[in-house]
């Protein structure tokens, strides 16, 4: 309820001009308005043909308290290096059906406080050796839904507490067996929706994921 009251105020305001509407503790914006109000720890972007985010976009010290962006379905095609960095506590980001290509830990101003990225249902093509670097406190991982083909073999090296991982829905068809061998507090993997290659010439990644 709180989530349909917030949108029903918000769209209520849109009449006078307002861009952002507040409740509780939630900030919720129909576009990026000059000033944010301050105090909120929830922020919910309802944007549309974004294209890049870049470092002046979020810019203000009113986005302190923020510990949970979502930007969801608004056509964000990249975000700069510290794109985020004006969310210092930020812990759970969602980012889901936008056309980003990558995911990159220099998104952020503090990523060793991120607990949750959510990049499902975007372009992503692959995650490269320092994609997640910095990112040492993840817990849980969504990039189902993209088009990622490749793993580098250590991109998971700094991501000890990753609980959560789903990959489902991709094109991977091989990934190097020791990829996930840094991941102690793993939990729950998915792996669903791909086109793996199970030939005898991959058998050691077969093992694996069976080993998971």
């Amino acid at each position: 309820m709180r989530g349909v009251a917030a949108l029903a105020l918000l769209l209520a305001n849109v009449h006078l001009g307002r861009p952002c509407e507040k409740v509780e503790k939630v900030l919720v914006c129909l576009k990026i308005p000059s000033y944010f109000d301050p105090g909120c720890s929830s922020l919910l972007m309802l944007l549309k043909n974004v294209g890049e985010v870049n470092s002046s976009v979020f810019h203000s010290d009113s986005l302190a308290s923020i510990d949970s962006l979502t930007i969801n379905n608004a056509n964000i095609t990249r975000i700069a290096e510290s794109g985020f960095g004006s969310f210092p506590h930020l812990a759970t980001v969602t980012l889901t059906g936008n056309m980003l290509s990558q995911v990159n830990a220099d998104w952020f101003g503090n990523p060793a406080v991120l607990r949750e990225l959510n990049v499902a249902d975007n372009r992503i093509e692959g995650v490269t050796e320092f994609a997640l670097n910095g990112l040492t406190n993840l817990t849980k991982l969504k990039l189902n839904k993209n088009r990622i083909q490749t793993i580098h073999p250590s991109s998971f090296r700094s991501q000890s507490a990753l609980a959560e991982v789903d990959l489902s829905e991709n094109r991977l068809t091989w990934v190097p067996p020791q990829i996930f061998t840094s991941l102690g507090s793993l939990g729950s993997i998915r792996l669903d929706g791909n086109p793996w290659n199970c030939s005898c010439a991959h058998k050691d990644f077969v093992a694996s994921v069976k080993g998971l």
